[in-house]
């Protein structure tokens, strides 16, 4: 199979009606507000990985697409320097702000569309020991993934999901009907297209796997939270109300418990290499 084959891709699932910029603005908050909530762990077993693999001893680190600091701010706890960029102008003061809030002052702010960011111009040849990506839709772009390569000096790491299931998920599709048309938290393919491609370049990417299997007891709150995308398209396209389906679940999977119990199965591929 010819590059070609493996940059459509990768970009299979860009939509181009849509503004994403406009769109992370409006979603910072909620964005925010379901990574507050996130319980699964992933974030801390990433940087625990990166950190006893010495990677991010001493090293000036760029977290691409990094949204409201997940990812930005552990690792500033450990790395001498820390930048961060994003397409959300509300996205980056969120993260500045939580970052503020938990003392953190070794990070950077960058607003940039990365995957036409003139990094020459700015002076990013070479000038970070990792670069990072989590989930991040400008990665998963020829030139985007170019332009991560471009900037690091030592290594690139992209986090993806490829499997993110979930039973409250289920119960909502069979509920409502509505089906999401693509999942980024279950898109194998974008993990096979960056492989080929980076592998075409003459890199040696490595791909490593976290997997959690969890039966958790959540409130109502937390659901609206970490669900609340989902609610949103669910309310837009047939009416339904979030809180009347999340009592409907209980009352039909766990009546008996004082919250509300969702099982999950979910699967993260780590891509590094050396550059």
């Amino acid at each position: 199979m010819d590059r070609k084959f493996y940059e459509e891709m990768l970009t299979r699932h860009q939509n181009k009606d849509i503004d994403p910029e406009k769109m992370w603005d409006m979603r910072a908050a909620s964005f925010n507000e379901a990574v507050k909530s996130d319980k699964s762990g992933f974030v801390d077993e990433v940087v625990n990985r990166l950190a006893e693999a010495g990677i991010l001893e001493g090293a000036s680190v760029l977290d691409i697409g990094g949204g409201s600091g997940r990812y930005a701010i552990p690792m500033a706890r450990l790395a001498p320097s820390v930048t961060m960029t994003d397409i959300s102008k509300n996205m980056l003061d969120l993260a500045r702000e939580n970052a503020n809030s938990q003392g953190i002052a070794n990070i950077n702010y960058e607003k940039m569309v990365w995957e036409t960011a003139d990094l020459a111009k700015i002076g990013w040849d070479a000038k970070f020991d990792l670069a990072f990506a989590s989930m991040c839709p400008a990665v998963r772009t020829p030139q985007g993934l170019k332009n991560m390569v471009y900037s690091s000096r030592k290594y690139c790491l992209i986090n993806q999901f490829i499997e993110a299931t979930d039973s409250l998920s289920d119960f909502l599709i069979e509920r409502s009907g509505v089906k999401r048309e693509y999942n980024p938290h279950n898109d194998r393919n974008a993990v096979m297209a960056s492989f080929n491609l980076l592998w075409m370049d003459g890199y040696s990417p490595e791909i490593s796997y976290l997997t959690r299997e969890d039966r958790d007891v959540l409130s109502v709150e937390d659901i609206l939270r970490g669900y609340v995308f989902v609610f949103e398209d669910i309310r837009e396209k047939t009416g339904l109300e979030a809180e009347d389906l999340i009592r409907e679940y209980k009352e039909t999977y766990c009546p008996e418990s004082q919250g509300i119990e969702v099982a999950s199965r979910t699967v993260l591929a780590m891509i590094l290499w050396k550059v």
